[in-house]
């Protein structure tokens, strides 16, 4: 019984490491890669080490670099299950570019991000999927 306690505290430490490990990650700029043919916007998130994220849209074919719009957001990253889950809150709908929810991180690491929604409140349609460069 008392080998039984250094063991869980040490599976403890390095399962709350891991949680940090993959924040510093998730930190940073990443391009949303388009899953359209011919696509007329494109999306910079940023996400902050204070657990708030942007959204920068771009109209693909501008040529003076200002963004379209700026969407600002919290976000938490959690594990659960041995799984990694984000949610994300964004402040104003983006309309028809679902945002809002909780999502299945299928994979980070430092230049690839791709997550999975797994529930949503408002627009009904859960299943949708994001894949990310890091820039």
């Amino acid at each position: 019984m008392k080998k039984f306690w250094p063991v869980l505290i040490i599976i403890f430490l390095i399962s709350s490491s891991c949680v940090d490990r993959k924040n510093s990650f998730l930190i940073g700029k990443w391009e949303e890669i388009p899953r359209v043919v011919e696509p007329s916007r494109l999306y910079i998130w940023t996400f902050k080490d204070d657990n708030n994220f942007t959204i920068e849209s771009y109209a693909i074919d501008s040529t003076d670099g200002e963004p379209l719009s700026i969407n600002t957001g919290e976000y938490s990253l959690d594990r659960k299950s041995f799984e990694f889950r984000l949610t994300l809150d964004l402040e104003q709908d983006m309309g028809g570019h679902p945002i809002n929810g909780d999502w299945w991180v299928d994979e980070l690491d430092r230049s690839i991000l791709k997550i999975t929604r797994e529930s949503a409140v408002s627009d009904g349609n859960p299943f949708v999927r994001y894949e990310f460069v890091k820039l």
